[in-house]
């Protein structure tokens, strides 16, 4: 801006404010600003010379301008709201957003039916034909059941299907705060315009709603009587569907066996399953039916199967039975007798009470773990071995007392316990593998290894390099092994030498620790030329002062000193640096290691 052009503006400010009070005359004249020819029409007229400037008006927060107290006399007063970076005015009772008259600036939207589009005054169309969907063509059976505005986005709702249109196309530059309504299938714009009959889309009818009330319009209930479905809508029937036409009859036959043949109530061939083999007097070998035993039998959808102990024993072919429905249920099927042998049965419906078939003619199929036939059912040798008894399955309460007799203890083979065997006089140890003869008996004795704070070294984080620097050990009346500085590395290490052999029992640890966050144990087993395991260990509780922390373990181990080798780590949590003994969070006393030597 040059110093002309704010001289100007200087002066016409100046004016603004003298001229009221000493020319009143001239204020029926208009006042230019960058001009000396201003607009007559026009009190005030501000003129860019530069043709690139503007006028800012007042700039006001949205709770400044709310705060403001305003009355009538304050209508036409303007402002821009930083908040909500929009020009406000005040109509003499409220504020109005954007700039024009309290009516606001409205644009009327129109639809051709015949060409499908959808028009916005002083704007462009939309085709429209892509969401009709009438597959019969016929617009009388099309419901919308909403219609709302997301956005910029028309959402359309019939019958539960939501059609969207993207109106953003049709949106004419500027504020436009109408509300769309929809009155019956009549769709209008707040302040006007033609408003539009969606019935004419195909969406919205009458013809299929008796009383006009799309709010009403539900199915509550569906039955089936004797002879219809039923349906009920709201509370009313609303119709029903007749099921003549379903096939007809009912069939509620009583199925008897007599001897080996079996036959139906009223009539079909009868089958004699004898000669299918399945019921006979003639294929018990020991002429006892009290051992014989089915104990399962079912009917799939061409066969009744027999099942003899666990184990299919054949099926009975229903091909040659009457066909039609039969829907009777068994309603009793009990197996009795010795083996099981005795099945009794009662059908739905029955007027003759309780069937019984006598099963122990049936004899096993040679795959079965049992010889003869069920009334005379034994196990064979050798069926039952290892692989069919899985491990706890036997338990104490399943071998009565006497069971097992010393007649059975005695004639025990040793090879039983130990494949090489064992002479007369030897004790049995156990290895570890395997039983195995012993002249004395072995009772294990706890041995001890301690860990002194001098036997540990330290790790680099960085590369894990040794890093003796970083290990202090202070002598008091107790010795304690720390570290200096967390940064250079955390963790110190001490060797493991137990005998080979041996079974680690437990690892206790005798810390200090003043910091909070735990002191980190462990016990890991290295491979030679491989990587590391940890064998377990776990985490000292908070403890604030000295501590005795027992590690709890994965199970038992065995040092294996032929293939392994064996450290124990520790990992502080230190957040500062140690120079001095007063300075030390976290520190180690000593290690002990219980164990075992067979």
């Amino acid at each position: 801006m040059t110093f002309s052009t704010i001289k100007n503006y200087f002066l016409a400010i100046l004016i603004l404010l003298i001229i009221p009070c000493v020319m009143p005359e001239v204020m029926a004249q208009s006042v230019g600003v960058g001009t000396t020819n201003p607009n007559s029409n026009a009190a005030l007229d501000v003129v860019a010379p530069g043709n690139n400037q503007g006028v800012l008006l007042p700039r006001l927060t949205g709770g400044q301008r709310t705060s403001m107290s305003l009355g009538s006399t304050e209508r036409g007063l303007i402002v821009y709201d930083t908040t909500d970076n929009l020009f406000y005015y005040w109509d003499g009772a409220q504020w109005i957003a954007g700039l024009g008259d309290s009516s606001g600036t409205f644009q009327n939207l129109a639809f051709n039916q015949a060409t499908a589009l959808l028009s916005i005054e002083n704007g462009n169309s939309v085709d429209l034909s892509s969401l009709i969907n009438d597959a019969d063509s016929d617009p009388s059976n099309e419901l919308i059941t909403d219609v709302r505005l997301n956005g910029n986005i028309l959402e359309i709702e019939e019958n539960g299907l939501i059609y969207t249109l993207d109106l953003t196309p049709v949106i004419n530059i500027g504020t436009d705060d109408q509300q769309l309504s929809l009155a019956g299938s009549v769709l209008t714009l707040e302040d006007g315009g033609a408003p539009i009959d969606l019935a004419s889309l195909g969406y919205v009818t009458t013809s299929d709603d008796a009383d006009a009330d799309p709010t009403n319009e539900a199915i509550t209930d569906f039955r089936i009587t004797a002879t219809d479905i039923e349906i009920e809508e709201n509370g009313v029937l609303a119709g029903s569907i007749p099921l003549s036409g379903l096939p007809t009859g009912t069939d509620d036959q009583q199925i008897s066996l007599a001897g080996s043949v079996l036959t139906l109530e009223d009539g079909g061939a009868p089958i004699d399953l004898a000669s299918l083999g399945y019921v006979t007097t003639s294929d018990d070998a020991d002429a006892d039916p009290s051992n014989e035993a089915i104990t399962d039998f079912r009917i799939t959808a061409t066969d009744i199967e027999i099942e003899e102990n666990g184990v299919l024993a054949g099926s009975i072919p229903l091909s040659g039975l009457p066909t039609g429905t039969d829907d009777q249920e068994v309603t009793e099927f009990v197996l009795s007798g010795v083996n099981s042998s005795i099945l009794q049965l009662t059908l739905e419906g029955d007027g003759t009470g309780q069937k019984t078939v006598d099963l122990h003619n049936i004899s096993f199929p040679a795959a079965s773990d049992l010889s003869g036939t069920i009334g005379t059912a034994v196990v064979k040798d050798g069926a039952i071995n290892s692989q069919k008894i899985l491990d706890g399955s036997i338990e104490t309460a399943d071998i009565q007392d006497g069971a097992v007799s010393n007649v059975k203890i005695s004639d025990l083979d040793p090879s039983k316990l130990n494949q090489a065997g064992a002479s007369v006089g030897d004790l049995l140890r156990w290895d570890g593998t395997q039983w195995a003869p012993a002249t004395t008996a072995v009772v294990p004795v706890a041995s001890y290894y301690s860990i002194d704070p001098s036997d540990f070294t330290g790790v680099y984080r960085q590369n894990f390099a040794n890093s003796e620097n970083n290990v202090l050990i202070f002598e008091s009346d107790n010795s304690l092994v720390t570290i200096k500085d967390e940064t250079l590395g955390r963790s110190i290490y001490a060797p493991v030498h137990l005998p080979h052999g041996s079974v680690v029992q437990s690892i206790t640890m005798y810390f200090m620790d003043m910091h909070g966050p735990p002191v980190k144990l462990g016990l890991f087993e290295r491979s030679f030329g491989s990587g590391q395991v940890d064998l377990g260990g776990g985490l000292n509780a908070n403890e604030n002062g000295p501590g005795i922390f027992t590690a709890t373990l994965n199970g038992p181990f065995v040092i294996d000193n032929q293939n392994h080798t064996y450290m124990i780590g520790i990992d502080f949590n230190i957040a500062g640096i140690t120079n001095q003994l007063s300075d030390a969070e976290q520190g180690i006393y000593g290690i002990v290691i219980e164990y075992i030597t067979p």
